[in-house]
């Protein structure tokens, strides 16, 4: 599948995944025409993974989904 819809598909941004495809974190060739294709995996990769972020003190509560949105983004890199 394209890079585009391989970015779309895992729910980030087509930067993010030409970030990962630059460091070699995906299964993907780029065709002589320049376009990224992201080869499809053989056996469906299932598994549950569990973020926790504790944000503290109180006055931080504001900065917390950035904050999650941050570790989740961090774990979730580290799986491909």
């Amino acid at each position: 599948m394209k890079l585009s819809e391989y970015a779309k598909k895992i729910g980030v941004s087509y930067r993010t995944a030409w970030n990962y495809f630059k460091a070699g974190k995906l299964n993907a060739y780029q065709t002589h025409i320049g376009t990224v294709i992201v080869r499809e995996e053989d056996k469906p990769t299932e598994g549950k993974v569990a973020v926790y972020c504790c944000v503290s003190p109180s006055e931080k509560k504001s900065e917390s989904p950035d904050t999650a949105q941050r570790v989740f983004i961090g774990a979730f890199s580290v799986f491909l």
